[in-house]
Formats: C-alpha cells, structure tokens, sequence
C-alpha cells in the first residue's frame, strides 16, 4: 500500500513538470511568433527609435538630453580577418574616449567585445565600426532611468537637511551624553547620504556611458539566429544566453551523477538487508516498514447490578 502511494505521487511530480515544461514552450512560441522578422526582440518599453541608416549600414541612435538613458547597442559583423578589425576597433574606441569592459574569442572565428562608450560619441564611434566590416544585424535598446535618478535624488538631499538639522541640535546640547547620542545619529545619515551619492554616481556613468556588444564573424561563418536562439532572447536578454542555460542545466546533471550514483548503491545495499530481514522473518518483502496499528485500548465495563426484586408488600388481610 505505501509503495502504490510513493509511486502515485511520483506520478503527480512528473505529470507537474511535463506540464510546466510544455507551458513555457508555449509561452515561449506564442511570444515568438508576435515578432516580426525585423524586430530586435526586445518589449516595447526597452525599444530605442533609430535614425536613418548610414552609408555602411548603421542606424544612428536618437540620443536625447532631456532624458536619462542608459543604452545597449548589439552589432554583429563579417569581416575578413577579425583579428585585425578588432585592433581597428580598439583604435576606435580609444579615439571615442570609451574603455573596453571584457572580450571573449573562439577558434571558430568569432570575436566578442563589451565596450563602454561615452553616449556623445556612441553614433561617431558606430558609424566607424561599421566601415570595418558587413553589418548583419544591429539591435538597439534604451532604459529611462530618470525617476529612478531624481527619486534617489530627493532622498539624497532630504537626507542632507536631516544631517544639518542634527548638527544644529549638537550644538545646543548641554551634556555629553547628549551629544554622543546626537553624533552617531549624525554618522548614521552621513553613511546614507554616502550610499545614495554612490547610487547617483552609477545612474550618471550609466547614461553616460553606452554600452556596445559587438561581435565579430569571420566571412561565410555568419548565421541568422534560429527559433531557439531568438526565444533565447525574448526570455533571457540574448541569442546565446539559451544555450548557455542547457549548458549550464547539462554541467549541474553531469556534476550529481556520482551522488546519485552513489546514493543508488546505498539505496541497493538498503534494499537487500530488508529483503534478507523479510525472508529470516518470512514475512512479505517491502522496502519500508509497514506502520503498526495502534491497539485500541477497551476499558472493562463493570456489569450494572441487576435491580432488586421490589418487596412484596405486606397484605394486612392475611396476617389477620
């Protein structure tokens, strides 16, 4: 009876998945098909307008002053030696005034650069890396940061006044404890105001610097993204970033293989000793103990007495 039981809610567990798995594929599918072929994959809020393409292909970037943007620019590229275009774009870069924040390459003949860029100097800086090579695609995304920059703001200068308001105070106590007490609240909101003048620091280098992913194809070696690259990007923000997740769920399965190894060969010796237990013991092999009944315990009832006899009352007429 448990041994149907675990196998019951085995069932349940795997029918769970089966279902969760077959919901997000189909998530995924209807996600894909809203898309159109020259969409960038990315929702509506995060889309960037573009400019008219230039002579090489690159759509310029409409950068606006009124607005905090942080922008992120993805650009694939043949050329014909993607070492030397990537000194090329190096060269640029330096003239841009922007810094390269990490590079990946692969002996397939594929080149990857994540590049910061000052935002006054992204389409310049664009427009040049685009003479290096043939631009097979280009997507380009923008996130307001704005409110999030004049909230923390606020916060920021709010903070300042409660701090000069503490100082004003320190002033006029007349004890010491009183002031210790006053000082460390003073050190409290300095640190606050610290954290927020680091937060408003980030929010400003982001808008100013964009970011920019290139990646560089040898000539002939370039594919157009398939359906599960592009599903890739609706859920995880990259072509690549889907395989990367099988690669990463395959290294974890191959990673617990010697536990579950492990874990069936003492599952095994388990299994034996309880089957050598039931056959000393002649009893049905199960690989659990069945659960003993609770005896119910019946408290003795002491039998009622039976009732007296009621006396015969007696006849005066017969004593007479």
């Amino acid at each position: 009876m448990i041994r149907k039981g675990g196998e019951f809610r085995m069932k349940k567990v795997l029918i769970s998945i089966l279902i969760l798995l077959l919901a997000v594929t189909m998530i995924g599918t209807f996600a894909a098909c809203d898309k159109t072929e020259d969409s960038d994959y990315r929702s509506a809020e995060e889309r960037v307008a573009s400019g008219g393409a230039t002579r090489n292909g690159i759509q310029k970037v409409i950068v606006t002053s009124d607005r905090m943007i942080v922008y992120t620019v993805d650009l694939s590229l043949s050329v014909e030696d993607y070492s030397a275009a990537a000194a090329t774009i190096r060269t640029h870069l330096s003239e841009a005034e922007g810094y390269e924040e990490s590079s990946y390459t692969s002996n397939s003949g594929l080149y990857r650069f994540t590049l910061r860029v000052p935002t006054t100097n992204l389409n310049a800086f664009l427009e040049k890396v685009g003479d290096i090579g043939t631009v097979e695609e280009q997507t380009v995304a923008g996130k307001d940061i704005t409110d999030e920059y004049t909230n923390a703001e606020q916060e920021r200068d709010a903070l300042i006044a409660k701090k000069a308001a503490f100082e004003a105070l320190a002033t006029q106590a007349t004890t010491f404890d009183e002031q210790l007490k006053i000082q460390d609240k003073i050190i409290e909101v300095a640190a606050e105001i610290d954290s927020y003048n680091g937060k408003l620091s980030a929010y400003k280098k982001s808008s100013d610097y964009s970011t920019v992913e290139i990646t560089l194809y040898e000539e002939g070696t370039y594919e157009e993204p398939d359906f599960w690259e592009k599903l890739g990007e609706i859920f995880f923000g990259s072509t690549k970033s889907i395989g990367t997740v099988f690669g990463l769920i395959l290294t974890v399965i191959i990673a617990v293989i010697p536990y579950a190894l492990l874990l069936g060969v003492v599952f095994g010796i388990y299994a034996l000793i309880r089957y050598i237990v039931c056959r000393v013991k002649k009893q049905p092999f199960t690989l659990f103990r069945p659960k003993k009944k609770k005896a119910i315990s019946v408290k003795a009832v002491r039998p009622a007495a039976p009732e007296s006899a009621p006396e015969k009352e007696e006849n005066p007429k017969e004593d007479k």
